[in-house]
């Protein structure tokens, strides 16, 4: 599974998304007024990808420049949702799930708009149960209102049938005929050890295929409890969140090591200068206030003393740290991307309860490696979650209306959390700085001589002050 969280470049991303995609697309959004994503829609549909799109049914939608009916005309089904009334709500949802295995789920409105204001998307591959729930939610959805849905009815006998010639085909190791049986297995995708196991032969997971058809015809395809709404609609949520939450950390972790990379390439190339620019500022202001008094000059002298202590303390605390690996360009992407595989696959939250210590251990591991640009220690990582430790995305979701309401409200926190210190990195001067400067060498040099001239000139003054001024410790 690959989660990815976007803040920037939305309507690219989504278009890029949807360029890809082959089989279906259904999207659920409140209001579409961005000509660039329908008409992206329109493409899928004119090649063969069957589109399915719910939109509200307001001023907005009718009065925008939209030619709707450029996608009807190829084929393409369009719903137009009602708004709410005093009984009930408005559609808001803005997702839209493509091929039945991508989703994509934020804040992001597609209209005009949306593109130029503070939004967000997560795009969730991979994950077959997340990608079935938003497929029962569009379809919930456009019941809701009345509009055509129809269920395919599953014939139990005929599935587990259908699973003994696939148990069959693993045992004797005919892989070439799994894919076509694979393909009739989508009409029971709302059973979830289904979707795992489609999901399974599609990446040609052959192990654990086996392990997954064998433990359905153990027990049979049991008959489908009835579950309360809420419960489902609730673990949805928190599974939801859940994700978005280590969307963002990912995404915080990665900022944390650009910081870090950055840190360690000034400290190389200006860290003595700085230090030498401190002290002589310092110096200077401690003789000013010797020579003019008063007491806003002390306390800018104390300051001072203050910052360079500190900026020294804090070289000596990163004496001892580790290098930062190189990389090239590809290597980068590599790291990012494995980084955020296994933070899916080896989070403390996500794993059996006998794990949890272990997945602790390896956690922070996993962390320090990436902090330290360290491929080959995060592959070192992965052989070891390898070894035994997965993912189980449903234990830490609880089962009762009162925990899972409780659970939401930890993850809404977690997300507003998250969200403020993600803005709180962004808009400090170092990420300004790092994200803003292509060269970080050309930058560092200009730096350079920047302090260069200010020492000097401090330094002229001091002579000025006090040929032979003393140090102050």
């Amino acid at each position: 599974m690959k989660t990815q969280a976007h803040f920037s470049k939305i309507r690219e991303i989504i278009i890029a998304q949807l360029e890809n995609a082959e089989k279906d697309v259904l999207v659920a959004v409140a209001w579409l007024t961005d000509r660039a994503l329908f008409d992206s829609l329109v493409s899928c549909q004119r090649r063969g990808v069957a589109v399915m799109l719910a939109v509200l049914d307001d001023c907005i939608n009718r009065q925008s420049s939209i030619a709707w009916e450029r996608l009807t005309a190829l084929g393409g089904q369009l719903h137009w949702l009602p708004e709410g009334t005093a009984r009930a709500g408005s559609l808001h949802h803005k997702f839209c799930l493509i091929d039945n295995d991508t989703v994509i789920n934020g804040s992001f409105n597609w209209t005009y708009r949306a593109s130029s204001a503070d939004e967000n998307i997560i795009v969730i591959q991979g994950d077959a149960a997340c990608a079935e729930q938003f497929h029962q939610a569009f379809l919930h959805l456009l019941d809701k209102h009345g509009h055509d849905t129809v269920p395919v009815e599953i014939d139990r006998t005929k599935l587990l049938s259908r699973l003994t010639v696939i148990a069959k085909l693993l045992e004797l190791e005919d892989y070439d005929e799994l894919p076509a049986q694979a393909s009739k297995l989508n009409h029971a995708r709302s059973i979830s050890e289904i979707a795992d196991l489609i999901l399974c032969l599609n990446q040609s997971d052959w192990a654990s295929a086996r392990n997954q058809v064998n433990a359905l015809l153990a027990r049979g395809i049991a008959v489908t409890v009835y579950v309360d709404p809420m419960i489902e609609q609730y673990r949805w949520q928190v599974r939801l969140l859940g994700i978005q939450v280590l969307a963002m950390e990912a995404e915080l972790a990665d900022m944390h090591r650009q910081i870090h990379l950055f840190d360690y390439e000034q400290e190389q190339a200006i860290g003595e200068l700085i230090r030498l620019y401190l002290d002589a500022k310092r110096r200077y202001l401690h003789q000013l206030h010797q020579k003019t008094g008063g007491d806003e000059a002390r306390r800018e002298a104390d300051a001072a003393d203050d910052t360079f202590r500190q900026y020294e303390e804090a070289r000596a605390e990163r004496a001892d740290e580790p290098v930062p690996v190189k990389l090239d360009s590809h290597q980068q992407a590599e790291i990012k991307n494995l980084y955020r595989k296994l933070a899916m696959q080896c989070h403390p939250d996500r794993v059996q309860e006998e794990d949890k210590e272990r997945a602790k251990v390896l956690f922070q591991q996993m962390q320090a490696a990436y902090q330290n640009n360290d491929l080959t220690g995060l592959q070192e990582v992965q052989r070891k979650i390898e070894q035994g430790l997965g993912p189980a995305d449903d234990v830490a979701i609880p089962d009762q209306a009162n925990h899972l309401r409780r659970r939401l409200t930890e993850l809404q926190k977690t997300l507003a959390n998250l969200t403020q210190q993600l803005t709180a990195v962004s808009q400090s001067a170092t990420w300004q700085t790092l994200t803003t400067q292509a060269d970080w060498s050309a930058w560092f040099a200009q730096q350079a001589g920047h302090l260069k001239t200010e020492i000097e000139r401090y330094q002229h003054t001091l002579d000025e002050f006090q040929p032979k001024s003393e140090t102050f410790a």
